[in-house]
């Protein structure tokens, strides 16, 4: 099983909730949504609360390309 995860890094509340899942589940790979695209370029992105992780970071929403290639070798 290879799990991924799409995750925020700001200071929202689902950014905090992916941070504590990806804690609990480990998974082989996280996929961060920088945010500012949608909320204001002057929100605050911390990717490197996924540092551990083998990470890839999107501007705003994915495109096709980069959710396939997130997606590459994942089962879950």
């Amino acid at each position: 099983m290879t799990l991924g995860v799409v995750v925020r890094a700001d200071n929202g509340g689902l950014a905090f909730q992916t941070a504590a899942l990806c804690r609990m589940l480990q998974p082989a790979k996280v996929l961060i949504i920088d945010s500012r695209a949608f909320n204001g370029a002057g929100l605050k992105q911390h990717p490197e609360r996924f540092a551990a992780y083998d990470s890839m970071i999107t501007n705003g929403f994915p495109t096709d390309a980069e959710c396939h290639r997130f997606l590459d070798g994942l089962t879950l």
